[in-house]
This record gives C-alpha cells, structure tokens and sequence, in this order.
C-alpha cells in the first residue's frame, strides 16, 4: 500500500509545471470522487520520480493523514498522490467503487476510528490499513452494489443542483421583495456580469 512523497519546498518548485495531476487529500470528497476542479499538477520529471505513487486509473486512493478514511476511485487516466493519501491498487477480482463505498460506509469508518493515532495531526499507517477488514463479496454482487451506487449519486447530484436552483429563486424572491423590481433587476443584472 504506497502513499505519495512530498517536502512542502518541492511542492512549490514543481506546481508550475502542468503536466500531471497532483492529488491531496482535501480533493478526495465524502462523495466518493476527486475533486478536479481545484486539481494541482506537477512537470514530468517530478512525477516520474515518484515510482510509488504514480496512478494510472482504477485505483482506490484513501485519506490516510488528516482526515482519515476518506475514500475515492481515481478516475484520471495518470496523476500522483502526496504523502496523506494511500493507494488500493486492486485485482479484477475487486470493483474499485464497491470498495470504496464499503470504506466510506460506516462499518469502515469505524475500522478507521479503531487504528486512528491522534497525535498532532490525525493519522493511520499502511499497516494498519492493510489490517482493514473488508468484506468482498462475489465480483457479480460488487458490480451489482456499485451500479446501483452510481444511480444513487446521479439522483443525489441531481438533487443537489436542484436544492442550489431553489435556494437561488428564494434568494432571489426575497431580494425581489426587499428591493422591489427596479432595485432588484439592477442588482440582478450587476450579478451576472
């Protein structure tokens, strides 16, 4: 179980370079995904000195500094991890996004609590992360697990654009009210540009 490298004075002499993804563990989200809005990249040269560490797809990447537990797919094609995330690399005989779902489900984070060191900055080691208990059924009942997890977090996705459309028209209702119409399309249309 290999975690990523990283001397907070490399950092900065690398992130100019643009041509992979720098992955930390504040981009893997309890929504079991990387958030690549915010992605940070690194040059060629410092990404292939770190062996370990590269990624290539598929790979399960876990908070193990920090916050701990966190769990995500990688889904970029090639990218690198700091030395706060872990990297699962699994089998065919394990779908990646049903371990992910187990880790980040309760009975993983309980697993988590029980290795968790809280001296100054949280943390769990790769050992202890290797003694991780996780139940893997067949692949045909992971595949079944994870496809039903990818409908639910496209209806959760979906619901959550449409509670951020709701609270905008209330927003908007509300100053529309305190401001009365000519206020508010003035305000309304300095907004948006």
């Amino acid at each position: 179980i290999p975690n990523g490298y990283l001397k907070q004075a490399q950092i900065y002499s690398y992130l100019m370079g643009v041509d992979k993804f720098w992955i930390v563990a504040t981009f893997l989200k309890e929504e079991d995904y990387i958030d690549e809005q915010n992605i940070l990249y690194v040059n060629e040269e410092f990404h292939s000195s770190l062996k370990r560490s590269r990624l290539t797809g598929n790979e399960v990447l876990v908070t193990i500094a920090g916050t701990i537990g966190r769990a995500a797919v990688n889904t970029l094609s090639e990218a690198n991890v700091n030395q706060a995330v872990a990297v699962l690399r699994v089998t065919q005989r394990v779908n990646p996004l049903y371990m992910c779902a187990f880790l980040n489900s309760p009975a993983g984070k309980i697993q988590f609590d029980k290795y968790r060191h809280d001296f100054g900055t949280p943390n769990i080691n790769q050992t202890e992360l290797g003694h991780l208990y996780i139940a893997l059924p067949e692949r045909e009942i992971q595949d079944i697990i994870a496809h039903n997890i990818r409908d639910f977090d496209e209806k959760i996705k979906a619901l959550k654009q449409e509670v951020e459309e709701l609270q905008m028209q209330t927003d908007s209702l509300v100053t529309l009210f305190l401001l009365g119409k000519e206020k508010y399309e003035e305000v309304y249309n300095k907004d948006r540009n």
